[in-house]
Formats: structure tokens, C-alpha cells, sequence
């Protein structure tokens, strides 16, 4: 209410959880345009907008990585998991939403990493959280990478490589 008595030409949901879909209903309760609340990445999943109805229409959320199923690697997953009954997902409508292509970007993160280690550790030899990290403070996945792995455009290629620091004690 606050935001549409000040006229803000927008705003910033900074929110998680049940807390995107009751501000975005409530936007619309007070009439304030949801094309002008722009939600931050974990106010930006199908959770935040199915349960707002009809009130989610029109709302803008930031994300790091995209949804949909046209992915080569989704694709792969969907090939020689789904479709061969490997996999735990009851609702295979939720393949390629954004929590589940989330999930599918911090394992191919965490395979890439291992395979960076084993490169400068040993192949095929278990690697140390040490070294793992070593790895990832050294990952590199540009858009040539990205394509070979078949996430081309499943997140921003600048994503990484992250900076990682060390906690100071």
C-alpha cells in the first residue's frame, strides 16, 4: 500500500518463499501494476507466481539460469533417466522448471569440478573437499564449454568462474 501511495515507479521484491506469491496478490489487491515489481532470483520460480493466480500476471523476476526443456543437456536427462524410468521425479511436468534446471546446473557445477580435480590430481582417483575446491576456484565455463556440455544458454556464462575466498578467522 506504501509503495502505490509513494507512486514508486517500481518495485524491488526482495522476498523467498510464501512471501513472493502474497506480495504479488496483494500488488493486485491495491492495484499496483505487477510488470512494475521486479522480484529478485529466489522470488523468480513457477512456486512464486502459480499460487498469486491470476495476479501474477505480468511480474518480472531476475534469475541466473533459464527454464524450459530445449536444452541438449535437459534433453540428455530427460533421454537416459526419465525415459528409461531412472529417475525419482513423480511430476515430470516439473522438468525444466527453474528449481529443477537450478538443481541441474549445481550438479553439472559439481561433476565439472570433480573432473577438473581428477585432471590435476589423478584420473579416476577420489579427490579431497581440498581439491574440489581447488577446482573450483579454477572452473571456467565459457560458452564453448557450455555448448559442449549442452547447457548453452541454461545460465549466463558469466556465472563463473565465481570468486571464491577463503573465510579469514
Amino acid at each position: 500500500m506504501k509503495v502505490r501511495q509513494e507512486k514508486a515507479d517500481f518495485a524491488l521484491l526482495w522476498a523467498a518463499g510464501v512471501m513472493a506469491p502474497t506480495a504479488i496478490k496483494t500488488a493486485a489487491k491495491v492495484g499496483y501494476p505487477r510488470d512494475r515489481v521486479i522480484g529478485i532470483h529466489w522470488s523468480g520460480s513457477e512456486e512464486d507466481v502459480i499460487p498469486a493466480g491470476d495476479a501474477g500476471k505480468g511480474y518480472i523476476s531476475a534469475t541466473f539460469s533459464a527454464t524450459g526443456t530445449s536444452f541438449p543437456m535437459v534433453q540428455d536427462v530427460m533421454k537416459h533417466v526419465y525415459k528409461t524410468n531412472k529417475g525419482s521425479l513423480d511430476d515430470k511436468s516439473r522438468i525444466g522448471t527453474i528449481y529443477w534446471n537450478r538443481g541441474l546446473i549445481g550438479g553439472m557445477v559439481t561433476v565439472e569440478a570433480i573432473r577438473i580435480a581428477q585432471e590435476k590430481y589423478g584420473k579416476g582417483k577420489p579427490v579431497t573437499g581440498e581439491q574440489v575446491r581447488w577446482a573450483l576456484e579454477h572452473i571456467k565455463l565459457d560458452n564453448a564449454r557450455l555448448k559442449q556440455l549442452g547447457a548453452e544458454g541454461l545460465m549466463h556464462r558469466r556465472s563463473f568462474p565465481a570468486p571464491i575466498t577463503k573465510a579469514r578467522a
